[in-house]
C-alpha cells in the first residue's frame, strides 16, 4: 500500500524534508518493525517510525527570535521567521484553491483556543464514510483497539455533510455511490477549511490522488487487501496527521501572539487588493480588524496616495519583486498617518502571485522628522544665501558648495563661476592670487595661514581672524572673518563654512565712538555738577568725580553697592524713589527735575536738584545732582531781602511824615516786623552816660522790660555791650549759646540776632537790635542793610533832634554875639587901666633904691599886670573857638601858616603828611602853633621839628616829635591841665579842647631827655587824603 502526503513546514517548525515539495514512497511490510525502508526519494517508513515531531537540531520560532533583531527592530524580513504556509520561501503546489483554503484556515478563522480533540490528551474523533458497513466495521474495531481514537461510521457523503463538524479528522472512501470523495472534500473545504480530509481507496491512477491532494486532502491511502494493515497504515496516518495538525496550531497560537504583539501591524491582502488579514495593531488608528477584513485596502489610503500605492501592489503582483512603499492612511478620527509597507507577494508553485502579505510600520513620526529636517535643510540654505554676511562653504575636497548673494556682491563673482570650482579659487577674490585662507585652518593647524591675518583667535574649533586689504581703488578695506568646520553624524569633518564681514566702517565708527567716548567720559568726569548713571533698580552703576566731592562716597564703596537715593534725607528719600520709578514707568508725564536733601558722608544735610533723563536704547538713567543750597539760600536771602528792603521803604516814610520821637521809634519796630522782614525789633535811645532816655519794641513783649533793666543798673546784656564798644554789627547766629542773658536768647533756635549803635556824626544815639533767620546773620549784604536802616533812623532822630536845637543853637549865637561884644568891651577897658598902671610902676621905680624893699612891690606889681595882659590877649585870640562850623583843613598848609607867626630860629621844621586832610575846629592852626611855641620855649637845645601822619587800625594819628629836653615823667599827665606851666598855662589846654570839639584827642608819648613827641589821634571818618 502506498500513501501520499504533502509534508510541510508547520508554523515555526522545520520538518526533514524540503519545504513544499511532494514525496512518495512504498509503505514496507508491517513485519520490519523497528527499521526504515527507504526508496529514492521517500520518506521513512511511516508504519515503523510514526512521526514524532520536529528533527533533531531545529528550534521552535519564540527561541529563534532571541536571536533575530533584525525582526525586533521592524526591518525584518517578513518571510524569516513565519510559517511557511503564511510565507512561503518557495513554489508550493500549483492549486490555487488549495493555497487559499490553507491561508483561510490560518487567517479566515483565527481562534485563540481550538475546539477540537487533537490539542490535548482526548480521543481523536474520526469520521468514517464508506458505503461498506463491513469495511466500516472492521476498521472501527482495529482503530479504537488501540485507543485513543472513536470512530463514527457514515454510509453516504450527504450524511457526512451534517456530521462533519462534530468529528477531529474525516477518513472518506475516494469512490462511493451519490456524491464522491472530490466533492464531499469541497463541500468540507467550504465549510470547514481546517478539517483534516483523509482518502483511502482501491487502486487510483496518479492524477486521481494528485487530484485529490490539490482539493485539500492531508492525505491519500490505497487499499491492499490486508484489513489489518489497512486500518495501521490509516491508524498511523490519522495519528500522523493530528499530532502535525496539533504542532500546527500549537506554533501559529504562538506566531500570532508574536505577530500581534509586534508594533508593525501583519497584513494580507488579495490580487484585487481586498484585505484579507490586518492584525489588532491596526485599532491604534480607530479601526477593528473585523470592520476592515474584506474591504478594499484602498478605503483607508489617503486618496492622493491611493492610486501610487496601487500600482506599487500591482507591480509586486505582477512582478513577485518586493516593492517597498511609503502611503498614508486616514484614521477613523480623520487624522493622517504616514506608513510603511514591507511586503512579499503570495504565489503559488508556478510562481504566480496571487496577493501579498507583510508589515506596516508607523512611520508618522520619521516622516515628521524627514519634513522637519528638509524644512531646516531648505531653511538653512535660505539662511546662508540671504546672509548679511558674505558667507560660502567648501567641502573636505576644498570645492565651493555654497556662496551666497552677500559674497556675490563683495567679490562681484557670481556664485555660479565659483560653486564646485577648488584649488584655493575662493582666496582670489579677496587676495588676487590662490593660498589657503581661514576657512583652510578647519582642516588644518597651518601656522603659516595665520601670518597674513593681522590677529587670529580660536574658541573651540572655530576661528576667528581679521586683516586689511587694498581695493582696487586703492582705498584699504579691513575684513573681519570666522571660520568654523562642519560634521556629519559620526562627528567627521566633512566641510568648512566661512563667513566674511567688510567692517572698514565699523572700524571708523568704533574710532570715532572711542573717541566720542572719551570726549564724553572727560565731560563727565570734569563735569561741574555731580552725575551718575543709575540702573533700573536705582543701583549706582557709574560716579563723576563731582559725585564723589559733593557725597563724600569713594567710587568703590558706591558703584553696584548702593542705591542713588541712599543719599537722600530720610524724610525725602521715600518720595524721591517714587518720583523715580514713576519716571520709569511714565517718562512723558513725569517731571524730569526734583529737589531732596542729601545727606553726606560726614552727615552735612545739603539741598540738592536732581534730573532723570533716559540712557536712549536702555533702562538706565543719568542723574544729574546739582548742589543748590547756596541757590536757595541765595533765593531765601533775596526774598528775606525784598521784604527788608520793603520795610526800610516803609520806614522811610514813616521817618519823612513822623515829627514825634516816641511815635517814630514805634511805628518803625512795627512797620519791620509786619513786613515779616524780622521776627522781632528793638530801639532804645541812650545819653552821654549810657542811660536809655527812650525805647520802643515790636514782637519782644514784655520780654524788652529786662534789656530796659540791665541798661539802668548798667550792667547790660553781652550783646548790648559788644554792640555799645564798637560800631559795626554784631552778628550772633545762635544767641541762646552766645547771649544767654539776653531776652532775644528765649526767641527761635533757627533766628539769629544783630544789634549796631544809631549814630550820626560821631555821637552814638542809641541801639537797634533785630531777630533773623540764622543763616542770613553774617550776610554781607544783609549787615549793609542793616547798617543802613540804622543810619537812617540815626539820621532821623538827629533831624529830629536839630529841629529841637535850632532855636537854641539861635539863641546861642545870639548870646555868644553878645557876650563877645561884652567881652570886647571889657578886655578894652581892663587894658586901659593896665596903661596908667605901668606908668605908675615906671615913676615909683625912679623913686626908689635898687636894692630896697620898694623895688621888690614894684617888680612883681608890673609882672602881675603883664600876666593880666597876656590872658586878656588870649581871650582875643580864643574868642571864636566852637563857633564856627567844623571843616576840612590840610594839614600840611595848616602848619606852614602857623611856622610863619612863630619865630623858630634854628629849629628846622619838616612836614611829610602828604595830602592829610581832616575835619576840625578852624582853629586847627592855634593847635600847630601852641605846640610850635612849645618847642621853641621848653626844647631847650631843639633843632628839629617833624610832623608826620599813620593809621592804626580805623583811626589816624598826626605825630608832632622834636629833638630836644623832652617832657619829664612826672609832668606827662598835668601839661594839659589848665594854669599848668611858666606862662599863662593856657596853650596845651586850649589845644586839647579845640581838638575835642571834632573828636579828637591829644597826647604826650616821648621820652624825657630825648626830645618831646605828641600824638594827634583823629577817629574814623575824621581824615582823609585829598585828591592828587
Amino acid at each position: 500500500m502506498k500513501i501520499l502526503e504533502r509534508i510541510s513546514i508547520s508554523r515555526g517548525r522545520f520538518y526533514p524534508t524540503i519545504p513544499g515539495k511532494w514525496t512518495a514512497g512504498t509503505i514496507a511490510p508491517a513485519q520490519r518493525r523497528g527499521g526504515t525502508a527507504h526508496s529514492s526519494g521517500n520518506p521513512p517508513d511511516i508504519d515503523r517510525e510514526p512521526f514524532r515531531g520536529p528533527a533533531p537540531g531545529f528550534m521552535p520560532v519564540a527561541s529563534a527570535l532571541r536571536g533575530a533583531p533584525d525582526l525586533l527592530s521592524n526591518r525584518a524580513d517578513p518571510r524569516r521567521f513565519a510559517p511557511a504556509r503564511m510565507f512561503p520561501s518557495s513554489p508550493i503546489p500549483p492549486a490555487q484553491s488549495y493555497l487559499k483554503n490553507r491561508m483561510a484556515r490560518s487567517y479566515m478563522h483565527p481562534s485563540p483556543q481550538c475546539a477540537c480533540n487533537m490539542c490535548g490528551d482526548r480521543t481523536i474523533r474520526v469520521l468514517l464514510i464508506s458505503d461498506s458497513p463491513c469495511c466500516t466495521g472492521l476498521i472501527k474495531q482495529h482503530l479504537e483497539r488501540s485507543g485513543g481514537i472513536f470512530v463514527t461510521g457514515v454510509s453516504s457523503a450527504e450524511e457526512a455533510l451534517h456530521r462533519i463538524k462534530h468529528c477531529d479528522v474525516a477518513v472518506c472512501e475516494y469512490r462511493m455511490p451519490g456524491m464522491d470523495g472530490l466533492t464531499l472534500l469541497s463541500g468540507v473545504r467550504s465549510r470547514h477549511p481546517g478539517l483534516p480530509f483523509i482518502f483511502f481507496a482501491d487502486a487510483c491512477t496518479k492524477d486521481e490522488v494528485l487530484e485529490a491532494l490539490h482539493n485539500g486532502a492531508d492525505s491519500f491511502i490505497e487499499k491492499t487487501g490486508d484489513s489489518r494493515e489497512e486500518a495501521s497504515l490509516l491508524r498511523q496516518a490519522v495519528l500522523r496527521i493530528a499530532d502535525r495538525t496539533r504542532f500546527e496550531q500549537t506554533c501559529e497560537t504562538e506566531y500570532r501572539a508574536f505577530a500581534e504583539a509586534t508594533h508593525e501591524i501583519p497584513y494580507q491582502i488579495d490580487a484585487e487588493g481586498i484585505l484579507t488579514y490586518i492584525g489588532p495593531q491596526i485599532g491604534r488608528y480607530g479601526y477593528k480588524p473585523e470592520d476592515i477584513i474584506s474591504r478594499p485596502i484602498a478605503e483607508v489610503l489617503c486618496e492622493t496616495d491611493r492610486e501610487r500605492v496601487l500600482q506599487d501592489f500591482s507591480l509586486t503582483i505582477a512582478t513577485g519583486r518586493e516593492f517597498p512603499t511609503r502611503f498614508r492612511i486616514v484614521a477613523a478620527d480623520g487624522a493622517i498617518r504616514w506608513l510603511e509597507e514591507r511586503g512579499v507577494a503570495i504565489v503559488d508553485e508556478s510562481g504566480a502571485a496571487f496577493g501579498i502579505r507583510g508589515f506596516l510600520r508607523d512611520i508618522t513620526g520619521q516622516k515628521q522628522a524627514e519634513e522637519a529636517a528638509r524644512e531646516l535643510q531648505r531653511r538653512l540654505s535660505d539662511i546662508i544665501d540671504f546672509l548679511p554676511d558674505a558667507t560660502f562653504v567648501i567641502d573636505r575636497e576644498g570645492r565651493v558648495i555654497a556662496w551666497n548673494r552677500a559674497m556675490e556682491r563683495m567679490t562681484g563673482v557670481p556664485a555660479g563661476e565659483m560653486l564646485g570650482r577648488g584649488d584655493y579659487e575662493y582666496a582670489h577674490p579677496f587676495y588676487r592670487c590662490r593660498r589657503p585662507i581661514l576657512i583652510d585652518l578647519a582642516f588644518s593647524q597651518d601656522a603659516s595661514i595665520e601670518q597674513h591675518y593681522a590677529w587670529v583667535r580660536k574658541e573651540g574649533s572655530t576661528y576667528m581672524a581679521e586683516t586689511t586689504m587694498r581695493r582696487d581703488s586703492g582705498s584699504e578695506m579691513v575684513l573681519w572673518g570666522i571660520a568654523t568646520p562642519l560634521y556629519n553624524d559620526e562627528g567627521e569633518i566633512v566641510g568648512a563654512i566661512e563667513s566674511i564681514r567688510d567692517i572698514t566702517g565699523w572700524r571708523k565708527a568704533e574710532k570715532g565712538l572711542r573717541e566720542s567716548e572719551e570726549r564724553y567720559r572727560t565731560v563727565f568726569e570734569n563735569s561741574g555738577t555731580a552725575m551718575a548713571i543709575v540702573e533700573k533698580d536705582g543701583i549706582v552703576s557709574l560716579v563723576n568725580a563731582e559725585s564723589e566731592r559733593l557725597f563724600g562716597y569713594a567710587r568703590e564703596d558706591t558703584l553696584g553697592k548702593m542705591r542713588f537715593d541712599a543719599f537722600v534725607a530720610p524724610h525725602d528719600r521715600e518720595r524721591l524713589w517714587r518720583t523715580f520709578l514713576e519716571r520709569n514707568r511714565h517718562p512723558a508725564s513725569t517731571p524730569r527735575q526734583y529737589e531732596a536733601d542729601i545727606v553726606d558722608a560726614w552727615r552735612k544735610i545739603i539741598r540738592g536738584l536732581f534730573t532723570v533723563a533716559c540712557i536712549p536704547g536702555t533702562k538706565s538713567r543719568v542723574v544729574s545732582i546739582i548742589d543748590i543750597t547756596d541757590r536757595k539760600r541765595a533765593e531765601n536771602r533775596i526774598e528775606h531781602l525784598n521784604r527788608v528792603l520793603l520795610a526800610i521803604t516803609n520806614v522811610g516814610e514813616r521817618m519823612r511824615m513822623e515829627g514825634d520821637r516816641e511815635h517814630l521809634l514805634r511805628g518803625v519796630c512795627a512797620t519791620l516786623t509786619e513786613t515779616r522782614g524780622y521776627l522781632s525789633a528793638w530801639i532804645a535811645l541812650l545819653d552821654c552816660a549810657g542811660r536809655c532816655t527812650a525805647a520802643a519794641e515790636a514782637g519782644l513783649g514784655e520780654r524788652h522790660l529786662q534789656l530796659l533793666e540791665y541798661l539802668e543798673r548798667g550792667n547790660p546784656a553781652p550783646c548790648i555791650r559788644k554792640a555799645l564798644d564798637r560800631s559795626g554789627v554784631v552778628a550772633m547766629q545762635d544767641p541762646v549759646r552766645e547771649c544767654a542773658d539776653a531776652p532775644f536768647a528765649h526767641m527761635d533756635a533757627s533766628w539769629g540776632l544783630m544789634i549796631v549803635r544809631l549814630e550820626h556824626g560821631g555821637k552814638v544815639l542809641g541801639l537797634l537790635a533785630i531777630s533773623m533767620p540764622g543763616e542770613l546773620v553774617f550776610d554781607r549784604e544783609e549787615q549793609m542793610l542793616f547798617e543802613k536802616l540804622a543810619g537812617d533812623i540815626a539820621y532821623a532822630l538827629h533831624n529830629l533832634e536839630l529841629e529841637d536845637e535850632h532855636h537854641y543853637q539861635e539863641a546861642l549865637k545870639r548870646a555868644n554875639k553878645k557876650l563877645n561884644l561884652l567881652g570886647s568891651i571889657t578886655r578894652h577897658d581892663i587894658l586901659n587901666q593896665l596903661t596908667p598902671l605901668f606908668g605908675y610902676a615906671d615913676l615909683l621905680e625912679t623913686t626908689a633904691s635898687e636894692n630896697s624893699l620898694t623895688m621888690k612891690y614894684i617888680t612883681g606889681i608890673r609882672e602881675a599886670a603883664r600876666r593880666v595882659q597876656r590872658q586878656i590877649s588870649f581871650t582875643r585870640d580864643y574868642e571864636d573857638m566852637g563857633v564856627h562850623a567844623p571843616e576840612w583843613q590840610r594839614v600840611e598848609a595848616v602848619v606852614e601858616q602857623a611856622a610863619k607867626s612863630v619865630p623858630l630860629g634854628r629849629i628846622r621844621l619838616t612836614v611829610t603828611t602828604g595830602a592829610l586832610e581832616v575835619f576840625s575846629d578852624p582853629l586847627l592852626e592855634k593847635v600847630f602853633i601852641n605846640l610850635l611855641e612849645n618847642t621853641v620855649r621848653h626844647g631847650e637845645e631843639a633843632t628839629r621839628i617833624h610832623i608826620s601822619f599813620i593809621e592804626r587800625g580805623d583811626r589816624g594819628i598826626v605825630i608832632v616829635e622834636d629833638d630836644g629836653a623832652g617832657v619829664p615823667v612826672a609832668q606827662k599827665l598835668h601839661i594839659f591841665d589848665r594854669a599848668f606851666g611858666e606862662h599863662t598855662g593856657l596853650g596845651l589846654f586850649l589845644v586839647k579842647e579845640i581838638l575835642h570839639i571834632t573828636g579828637m584827642s591829644i597826647r604826650e608819648t616821648g621820652e624825657a631827655g630825648k626830645g618831646a613827641r605828641f600824638e594827634i589821634e583823629i577817629p574814623a571818618g575824621g581824615y582823609r587824603m585829598a585828591p592828587g
